[in-house]
């Protein structure tokens, strides 16, 4: 039976579905021009703000360049005067001149070494938060043998490769949220909009900073690159999938895992997103990074910034070892 389902990451079989099923959550207020914007960076942990204060980061001012942002970094302080780090905030003021905001944060997973730009400000997850969550169950319950891996395969597979939200709605009732907080409180994800990861873990399609899903990701590599059957097997899950901006910017140098999400408006507690999250294997090595956005579907600008934060990341790797 495994055997068969992985043979159907090959063949897309399954019938893509692209809207998330909202459910009860918290929101981000949605006005305009300074209202807006002052209400969507609201939502930041006191943790978060100290860690963008800490001494070891470097910043790079991305108003010169037209960014709203400043671009966060730490490693080589020489990186801030590279062509990919002035690229990089000229992708983000591209991005937000079409009226976007945009969050992200990559991890150097060799050096530790990051990277940042906006990585507290909290955005609609859409289907990017099923990634994580499938993970969860795959390191916890198929690893325990409380849940089969054919049975776990079966479900997950029309949730990664197409983004199915009826399965991953039902498998998410089927097996409740609290592996999926045991998992969170595991890595030490950070708590993002929320009071507590209890808050953060109990809807189907939370808010979420890129803070808290490099976060994820960091911890879903962990666990994808075990060896273990059902870890190749979810491996092979986030390789295949359909759609996927950060994919489609580097699939043909680099191999990637990752799990996109996006939704086109607002409707009920769902917010516009194009969003991608996951891991790069990279020029210097492998890298996790997590890029958020309220941007309607528009998967062409997420691929631009996925393109610019790969260089980005070379460079800063290549700085750091020549140092």
């Amino acid at each position: 039976m495994a055997s068969l389902l992985i043979g159907t990451l090959y063949t897309g079989v399954y019938q893509a579905t692209l809207a998330p099923t909202p459910a009860r959550q918290a929101t981000v207020a949605r006005t305009s021009g300074t209202a807006r914007k002052a209400a969507h960076h609201a939502h930041r942990s006191a943790a978060s703000r100290d860690a963008e204060s800490s001494p070891s980061t470097h910043r790079v001012s991305g108003a010169s360049l037209g960014a709203s942002q400043d671009l966060q970094f730490t490693g080589a302080g020489s990186f801030a005067g590279g062509t990919a780090c002035t690229q990089l905030l000229q992708t983000a003021a591209a991005f937000e001149e079409k009226g976007y905001h945009l969050g992200i944060y990559a991890i150097d997973l060799g050096t530790g070494d990051t990277l940042a730009y906006d990585p507290d400000a909290a955005f609609y997850t859409a289907s990017a938060i099923k990634g994580p969550y499938v993970t969860s169950l795959f390191s916890l319950e198929v690893e325990k043998g409380t849940l089969s891996l054919d049975d776990a395969l079966a479900s997950a597979t029309p949730i990664i490769l197409n983004s199915d939200n009826d399965a991953y709605v039902a498998l998410s009732d089927a097996r409740g949220r609290q592996d999926f907080l045991a998992w969170l409180q595991s890595a030490d994800v950070s708590t993002g909009a929320y009071l507590s990861l209890d808050d953060y873990a109990r809807p189907h399609y939370p808010l979420s900073t890129a803070r808290q899903l490099a976060q994820e990701w960091q911890a879903s590599y962990a666990y994808l690159t075990s060896g273990t059957a059902a870890a190749k097997a979810l491996q092979s899950l986030f390789a295949n999938r359909v759609t996927s901006p950060i994919r489609d910017a580097l699939g043909a140098s680099h191999q990637t895992w990752s799990k996109a999400g996006w939704y086109p408006t607002a409707e009920g507690d769902a917010r516009p997103a194009t969003n991608d999250a996951g891991v790069v294997w990279g020029t210097a090595g492998p890298y996790v990074v997590a890029i958020l956005s309220d941007a309607p579907e528009d998967f062409s600008s997420v691929q631009a910034v996925a393109t610019s934060v790969d260089a980005a990341m070379a460079d800063l790797a290549s700085r750091g070892s020549a140092s």
